[in-house]
């Protein structure tokens, strides 16, 4: 049986979104239905969360989320540019 999953994730941050997201991306149990991104800097979190599902021969929806946080200062740290 497989367990569905949703990832909410500010990947691109530190290292642990993206070992989480590649980890899910090769377990067998799990069906990854979507990913969305947040803390700033959405659409690149977004294209980073893509350029790890196209590395692994998944086509996984991604949604940027809100640029800015609903309520409170952001607390994440900004994010790399991906590389082409």
């Amino acid at each position: 049986m497989s367990e569905k999953i949703l990832l909410d994730t500010d990947i691109g941050s530190d290292i642990d979104d993206a070992l989480c997201l590649a980890y899910l991306l090769a377990q067998p149990r799990c069906q990854l239905l979507a990913i969305t991104t947040v803390s700033g800097q959405v659409e690149e979190r977004a294209r980073l969360a893509s350029a790890l599902c196209r590395h692994a021969g998944m086509d996984i929806p991604i949604f940027p989320g809100a640029e800015a946080p609903l309520w409170g200062p952001s607390a994440s740290p900004r994010c790399p540019r991906p590389r082409p």
